[in-house]
């Protein structure tokens, strides 16, 4: 019979420079704290994984009232869940990454492509969207979101985007956007993050930090933009990018995995996949706790490193008799320096 293998020991976290740590203790940086649940926001393979074998799980933990932990030191283990799996894993660090500035400016860009039909019938993407404004906006009244979506057509002042809500802190405004969200025509996914952010720019002060979250379900098939230029504006400007991949993008299409992991790798966001639109509402609210309050992040180290294309699941757990624990499916891209030799 197929065993999985067994669980680490428990490793101690320790604060992160990237990103922040936060300095003052908090009620709940307590011994023996434990997670009630842990919700994922997306992974991010070291850029050398192929040869290290690295990968960084971000997540929020929640307490036994749904509230966000911010303990600065949250003890988690770490196992392969894939059963009959040959690799082991170790964890190298962790910590709690705090929020970005005081103000920060989140551009929710949703694909309303053909295809959507397919992967998202029920329109599962609107109350998702709702959500992550709501909590994002309820955690830090500063904040601002603004939503867009490519496929459906362009407005005015731009080429390959609906701008359907412009940044704002009123839910109102929206809601009656996100009700204008429809699933027709091609994938121009490069070319409309590109000119959203462009637009983010030049709408937020030079004050706020600025963030990008993207769901798209396949490969840009429209629009006049490279993936590398993408990745060079989201540098140049310092908006990390954390991309959503449902449907192909979640695992079917090897390149649309791909795309999604690269943007969220080499701009300083991170990558999730889910496998039905079911998912994107805890997806969508975790990422809007984790950017307003500060999450977690765990580098693991996956020995051997896999072979391009092997999907290898990682469980996150945390100590304690009721520990919290969520699971996370690497895919291993067939790019230079990300794929192993596999066991």
């Amino acid at each position: 019979m197929l065993k999985r293998k067994p669980w680490l020991p428990t490793v101690v976290a320790i604060c992160l420079s990237a990103g922040g740590c936060d300095d003052a203790m908090s009620p709940l940086q307590v011994a023996g704290v434990t997670a009630a649940a842990i919700q994922p926001m997306g992974l991010t393979l070291d850029p050398a994984f192929g040869s290290n074998g690295e990968v960084t799980l971000s997540y929020i933990a929640l307490g036994a009232s749904g509230e966000p932990l911010t303990v600065r030191n949250l003890p988690v283990s770490a196992a392969i869940e894939t059963a009959g799996s040959c690799y082991s894993v170790s964890i190298l660090r962790s910590g709690r990454r705090a929020p970005t500035g005081n103000q920060l400016y989140a551009a929710v860009i949703l694909d309303a492509s053909g295809s959507m039909a397919t992967n998202d019938p029920s329109r599962l993407r609107v109350p998702a969207a709702e959500g992550f404004a709501t909590t994002f906006l309820s955690a830090n009244p500063a904040n601002r979101v603004g939503v867009f979506d490519f496929g459906f057509g362009a407005t005015q002042g731009f080429q390959w985007s609906r701008l359907l809500a412009d940044f704002t802190a009123d839910l109102n405004v929206i809601r009656l956007g996100l009700s204008f969200v429809e699933s027709s025509g091609a994938t121009p996914m490069y070319a409309s993050v590109y000119e959203v952010m462009t637009y983010l720019q030049g709408a937020s002060p030079a004050s706020a930090a600025r963030v990008a979250i993207v769901l798209g379900d396949g490969e840009p098939n429209a629009g006049n933009v490279t993936l590398a230029q993408v990745i060079q504006l989201a540098t140049q400007l310092a908006i990390p990018i954390y991309t959503v991949g449902l449907g192909p993008a979640a695992g079917s299409s090897a390149n649309a995995v791909q795309i999604m992991q690269q943007i969220g790798l080499a701009t300083g966001g991170a990558y999730a996949s889910l496998s039905g639109a079911g998912g994107l509402a805890q997806t969508f609210g975790a990422l809007a706790t984790g950017l307003a309050v500060g999450h977690y992040v765990t580098t693991l180290r996956i020995a051997p490193v896999p072979r391009a294309g092997e999907r290898v699941e990682v469980l996150i757990r945390s100590s304690g008799p009721a520990g919290a624990q969520a699971t996370w499916t690497i895919q291993v891209p067939n790019l230079q320096g990300l794929a192993g030799p596999g066991c």
